[in-house]
């Protein structure tokens, strides 16, 4: 326990309380910049998986390099990118779940109300609900095509595991979105 009697011990303690409340807005401005470089890092993974898809298409349709385009738009589906794409995704749409719970229990007037919105807004946007599908113009098409087998060396087992992994991030989605929709409700 912190003896407040003496004038010394009474300035400490201010001098403690002023430099913790310098602290803060320090430490919320680094979450902002951290949330903001994963919306932006979710974005940029999306955008370079489209690419590829993008390149997966155009070289079957030309017939140039086609397997090399559409080996390097798999090896992206199944690798580090799509992963770090999930990974960028989770910690945004939790902050968005925390941010939103929290405000729903509170009577606070929200401030810079107009940045958390395009914040929120970015996030819907690029890890929403059917993102791949809705926000990438190559990325079904060329998952589609090589599902079909015109293009696809994959194994069996791979196309399989791929469509459990997709199936469930559907699902995880779909279950954040309710949870989302119910706590704006109550």
């Amino acid at each position: 326990m912190i003896n407040l009697k003496t004038s010394k011990a009474k300035s400490r303690f201010r001098a403690s309380l002023y430099g913790l409340a310098l602290l803060f807005p320090c430490i919320a401005v680094s979450q902002e910049i951290d949330l903001q470089r994963s919306i932006d890092a979710a974005f940029s993974a999306l955008t370079e998986l489209d690419g590829k898809a993008g390149a997966c298409i155009s070289a079957t349709r030309s017939g140039n390099l086609a397997q090399e385009h559409c080996d390097d738009f798999m090896s992206a589906v199944d690798g580090e990118l799509m992963a770090g794409y999930l990974q960028h995704c989770a910690s945004v749409k939790s902050w968005r779940d925390t941010y939103v719970s929290q405000m729903a229990n509170s009577n606070e007037e929200i401030e810079n109300s107009a940045e958390i919105l395009k914040r929120l807004i970015d996030i819907e946007f690029t890890c929403g609900q059917n993102a791949l599908q809705a926000r990438t113009q190559h990325v079904h098409a060329a998952f589609s095509l090589l599902q079909d087998g015109s293009r696809s060396n994959a194994q069996p087992g791979a196309k399989l595991i791929r469509e459990l992994a997709e199936l469930k991030f559907n699902a995880i989605e779909s279950r954040e979105r309710q949870l989302l929709e119910n706590s704006q409700l109550q």
